[in-house]
């Protein structure tokens, strides 16, 4: 009890700076901190733990940042050795690349770029943070913002930025160099979002990262406008699917029964342009990653952000088995299996073979997309199977599952389910949609809910 009151000054000044915050968890805060007298300089001794990594993200909001975390932070990289942050500008972009170019002619020639879409209103910790990430590390290109809708957990506090190839998002930032080294926006693109991530892929090829800055949160996730004229331009630009480039990050970490610090290994199969198993590597500093494709320009970018080797699909658990045979890599805690089995011919078989390059306590997470989604079934309700270029049907799928034959399979396989959960769609189901599971978990013997609900399904496996 006394050591609970000793800490009662400090929770009450952090609540008064931040109301938003409650007093309970201002009481948390300051316990983790040991900080038993506020002082002056509590601020900057917040700022402190955080650099350090020593507390959870939650306790840090941004009402603290604007409370004084961003003005000792950026004064520190101001600091720092061949750092000079460059003023910036505002551009609201409303979709056209003839536009958008010509107001950056217009900016001065020594002023960053932070473009946001014409829906929203300049946000100022938006701009802060994705300021921050863009000048903490000078090989990067363009730092996007995430969704205010999107979540993360305490992992953000260890990986508050995100390695990806290409962002979606309508709101990011640019260095002025960066820009003078990669030209303007390429005006032979009718859609803003390829001109972006034709963008992308000249900082890639400047050897820049782009990067998602996780603090930042701006506007609604939205979807990206396919433009069969643009992807065509693009790929015969660059050799690659603009799908493979923003594939979405999975969150398979609560699979991932490792410690944040601990040395472990995962092998990651059909990893496209290596986007997940690059933020893996973000929060846990000591993994070995290996990524596996058989896309071979997916492999020229992806292997910029993490080891890479390429080949057939199915022949690459052998190539590994070879190298592990005669001492050139080691085997692997975790295998990785990013919607790979639905390609494979004999997916028991495949199974069978990779599960010889695991450790003996080594494990494989799969993930799978759930053919009995109910927009699957209103689908085959219409007449319609249609394939598409991505989504639950889409080309190159030699087998379709549920949640009762991915079990069967992994059996054959012997390996068990350890783990599993699923992953909703990201657009909310409409009334329609409720309404025809409802009746469709009616009728006698049907399968519960969840399997009609469920996008897609992660799996943890283990040998039996």
């Amino acid at each position: 009890m006394d050591n609970d009151c000793k800490y009662q000054k400090s929770a009450a000044y952090i609540y008064e700076y931040v109301p938003s915050l409650s007093l309970r968890k201002a009481h948390e805060l300051v316990c983790a901190l040991k900080m038993e007298k506020p002082g002056k300089d509590f601020f900057m001794e917040l700022a402190d733990v955080y650099s350090n990594k020593n507390i959870n993200q939650e306790y840090i909001c941004l009402e603290m940042a604007e409370n004084g975390i961003q003005t000792v932070r950026m004064k520190r990289i101001e600091q720092m050795e061949g750092f000079r942050v460059q003023p910036f500008t505002g551009i609201r972009f409303n979709g056209d690349v003839h536009e958008c170019n010509r107001l950056i002619k217009n900016i001065r020639c020594d002023n960053d770029i932070y473009l946001y879409s014409e829906k929203e209103d300049i946000d100022e910790m938006t701009v802060f943070w994705l300021r921050l990430a863009l000048y903490e590390d000078n090989g990067t290109g363009i730092v996007f913002s995430s969704f205010r809708d999107m979540t993360y957990d305490e992992n953000t506090m260890y990986a508050p930025y995100e390695n990806i190839a290409a962002g979606t998002s309508e709101s990011f930032i640019m260095r002025r160099d960066f820009i003078d080294n990669a030209g303007l926006f390429d005006q032979s693109f009718e859609h803003m979002q390829y001109a972006v991530f034709d963008y992308c892929m000249r900082a890639l090829e400047l050897g820049l990262r782009n990067i998602t800055a996780k603090n930042s949160r701006f506007g609604k996730t939205s979807d990206i406008c396919i433009n069969n004229v643009d992807e065509r331009r693009f790929f015969k630009k660059w050799h690659i699917n603009t799908w493979k480039l923003y594939k979405e990050n999975r969150k398979i970490h609560p699979l991932i029964h490792k410690k944040q610090d601990e040395s472990f290994s995962m092998l990651s199969v059909g990893c496209g342009i290596g986007k997940l198993l690059s933020n893996i590597k973000g929060i846990y500093p000591n993994i070995r990653v290996l990524g596996a494709e058989d896309d071979e320009y997916a492999f020229v970018y992806g292997d910029r952000l993490i080891p890479y080797i390429t080949g057939r699909i199915y022949d690459i658990s052998d190539y590994i088995h070879t190298l592990i045979l005669c001492g050139r890599e080691k085997c692997f805690d975790y295998i990785l299996l990013e919607s790979v089995l639905e390609h494979i011919n004999d997916p028991v078989d495949y199974l069978k073979n990779i599960s010889r390059n695991l450790t003996e306590e080594g494990k494989i997470i799969v993930c799978i997309p759930n053919i009995m989604h109910h927009s699957v079934i209103a689908g085959l309700l219409r007449g319609n199977f249609t394939y598409g270029r991505t989504g639950l049907i889409y080309e190159g799928c030699t087998h379709f599952y549920t949640y009762n034959e991915a079990k069967k399979h992994f059996y054959d396989a012997g390996l068990t389910v350890e783990e599993c959960f699923f992953s909703l769609y990201e657009n909310e189901n409409s009334k329609k949609d409720r309404e025809m599971i409802n009746k469709i978990i009616k009728i006698k013997d049907a399968a519960c809910e969840v399997m009609f609900n469920a996008y897609e399904y992660f799996f943890l496996l283990k040998r039996y």
